[in-house]
Parts: C-alpha cells; sequence; structure tokens
C-alpha cells in the first residue's frame, strides 16, 4: 500500500524548539508516511535532516521579518513545489509558514492542510496596531487550515479568545522528548561552583538580560556561582552588554552546544526566564534529567511546573523574584531533590515523543 505523504513547511532551518519538533515529527513518521521537509535558509535543521535520509526543499526567498517582495516569491514558491510533491498532508509551522503555506496549499488543491502553533506572534509584547495586524494573518491562515495543533492549552485558549479558529478545529497535543535512558544523575562537582543555566536562542523573547540582572543580585550573597548560557542569536550583542555593565566575571556565554543532554547534566539550576513561551522543549529535557528549574510564568509552561511542586514559577520580567527562588533553592537541598525526582516523573508521564506521535498520527488521520 502506497504511504501518504507529507510536506511539513517551517519558515527557518535554524535550530529551535520549532525545528526540534519538526524533526522528531519527520524522523518519528517517516516509517508511516513519506516525508520531506521545506524550509528558508540552510542551518541545523537541514543538516540533521539530510543525515537521516529526509528529503529536504530550500525555499530561497522565505525569510523570518516581513519583507513584501520576497513574502510574494515565496508564496509562488510553495505553490509551485506542492504542485510538484503531491502531498496529502502540508503541516505548517511558525507564523511566516502558516500563513503562505496554508493559502498556497488550499489553493494547490490540498485537502488537509494542519498547522502547529508554537505560541502565537500577537502574545507578545505589541502595540495595539501591530497585535491587531497579526491577529488578522491568524484568522486568515486559520481560514485554509484543517486542523491547528497547539503545543498548550494556553494556545488554544487564545486561539478561541481571538477569534483565529473555532474549536472544532483545534486540538491540544504537548511537545514530547525522548526520555534520556541509563544513569539521569547530573555530574557531580563536590567543593566546585554551583552551575546555574539556560538554553536560548537569543531573541528578546527569551529575557536573558533579567537573568543578567538576577545573577548580579545573587553574587552579592553565593561567591561559588557560575551562569552559563547555550545558544546564540540577533540579541548576543546586547546581553554581553548587559554583561559587561553588571561586571560579571562569572556569567558565560557558550555558543550552540551540539550535545545539550551534556550541557544540561552540568546544571545545578536550570533557568527560563522568557517573556514568551509556547511549551519549551529545554525546560522538558532539564527536568527528565532531574536538573530544578526555575522558569516564567508564561504561555505552556504552567502545565509543565506547578509552582512549588515540581519547580518554581515568576512572573515574567521580574530579575528580583527571579533570584529570590534561584536563592530559595540554593539554599534547600531538600528542596532540590524533591523537584529532582518530580520534575523527572512529570515528564516520564506526560511528555514523552511516542505520546506525542501518536497523538499528531491522530490529528492526521482525523481529518481525512
Amino acid at each position: 500500500m502506497k504511504k501518504a505523504k507529507i510536506l511539513y513547511i517551517i519558515t527557518q532551518s535554524d535550530w529551535g524548539g520549532a525545528q526540534k519538533y519538526v524533526f522528531d515529527l519527520a524522523n518519528g513518521l517517516k516509517g508511516e508516511f513519506e516525508v520531506s521537509v521545506a524550509f528558508g535558509g540552510k542551518g541545523r535543521l537541514s543538516d540533521r535532516l539530510q543525515a537521516i535520509g529526509i528529503r529536504t526543499h530550500r525555499l530561497e526567498n522565505l525569510v523570518r521579518e516581513i519583507h513584501p517582495w520576497k513574502d510574494f516569491l515565496v508564496f509562488w514558491e510553495i505553490y509551485r513545489l506542492i504542485k510538484k510533491e503531491k502531498p496529502d498532508i502540508v503541516h505548517t509551522n511558525s507564523s511566516k509558514a502558516e500563513i503562505l503555506g496554508n493559502i498556497a496549499a488550499r489553493l494547490a488543491g490540498v485537502e488537509r492542510v494542519v498547522f502547529t502553533a508554537h505560541g502565537f506572534v500577537f502574545n507578545e509584547n505589541l502595540g495595539f496596531w501591530k497585535k491587531t495586524f497579526f491577529i488578522f494573518w491568524e484568522r486568515l491562515a486559520g481560514l485554509f487550515a484543517t486542523r491547528i495543533i497547539c503545543v498548550s492549552d494556553f494556545d488554544r485558549k487564545s486561539a478561541l479568545k481571538n477569534k483565529i479558529s473555532p474549536a472544532r478545529k483545534l486540538c491540544v497535543i504537548h511537545n514530547g522528548i525522548e526520555i534520556p535512558a541509563g544513569n539521569l544523575a547530573r555530574v557531580e562537582r563536590a567543593g566546585r561552583k554551583i552551575i546555574i543555566g539556560t538554553i536560548a536562542n537569543f531573541y528578546r523573547n527569551k529575557g536573558l538580560e533579567f537573568l543578567v540582572q538576577a545573577a548580579a543580585e545573587l553574587n552579592k550573597k553565593f561567591p561559588n556561582l557560575e551562569f552559563r548560557v547555550a545558544g546564540d542569536g540577533g540579541e548576543r550583542r546586547n546581553i554581553e552588554d548587559a554583561i559587561k555593565k553588571q561586571r560579571l566575571q562569572n556569567f558565560k556565554l557558550l555558543g550552540f552546544q551540539e550535545e545539550q543532554y551534556d550541557f544540561l547534566r552540568q546544571l545545578d539550576i536550570f533557568v527560563l526566564p522568557s517573556l514568551k513561551e509556547g511549551l519549551p522543549y529545554a525546560l522538558l529535557e532539564a527536568l527528565s534529567l532531574g536538573v530544578p528549574a526555575v522558569a516564567s510564568k508564561v504561555g505552556g509552561i504552567p502545565e509543565i511546573i506547578s509552582d512549588g511542586e515540581n519547580g518554581f514559577l515568576v512572573e515574567p520580567k521580574n530579575s528580583k523574584m527571579l533570584a529570590e527562588k534561584i536563592n530559595l533553592l540554593l539554599g534547600n537541598e531538600r528542596l532540590k531533590a524533591e523537584f529532582s525526582r518530580s520534575g523527572r516523573e512529570i515528564i516520564q508521564a506526560e511528555f514523552s515523543l511516542g505520546w506525542m506521535l501518536a497523538r499528531t498520527q491522530e490529528a492526521y488521520i482525523g481529518i481525512v
């Protein structure tokens, strides 16, 4: 029996949460479907897909920012690609790919068009007209989708509140990860520095400047701390300037880390100071290793962390509160151990990759 064809479309190929999601779906479902992936740029997603034998298509004019001429050109690129590939399902990810891909897919005759919301753009801190602009385009794109997967219930409620789509089109499928096998213990460092860190693309929404401010506050009390950030991006210069301003000799920007689990195993505490999130993979991965976490109360994060039970939640943009919660963990080994145990348990029970793949396949079948 011939396999159904899926074409995944995502705006950028630089590695991040949405790219990991597409990679995991393509890799996990390639046995059940004939899979290919289209994207803008050339980054780690492209390399990793090619390494596992997934066909890729580079969209020359697909860029993250709004660019009317390139957006017009890439719309026809996507349309021609769909007419050539003849996929049974087009699955779009990220706002630009969604808006252009959903419309192009429908005009090309595709009956099953799926979009995954990894955190809606209009939930960012935007002015009225900019927010209205993005809501309009999300509503338009929603008209052309047959199913919208929300990675959090927060996003589902947000879609309903802003009339992006009727409830019948929406479903919630949390991101899932492959639980690390074997010894989950973090690296022992008796008598050495306490390491606090995070993984993030350097976007303003990641709130890294608030971690820098919290670090300056914590350094007054704890002389043996080290802060590490894995990742890179356009805000790097601003973060470097913030570190210099605070005169932090113990705050290290390490760049992208290929082996993220190895990085996470080095941490005593994982911190996620984001201003906006969908359902962050880095937090799932940290908890799966038993690293206690402090994270902003935004997006789908409260669906992972119950405050005071398996981690701490803090208000976004509140470096003082962030420092206070980290301080509580640093001074309480019993609480750290409890968060470590309960964090692993919730990931194993509710956020497995197998569960995500099964639910996504059900979503595809449900719109036949």
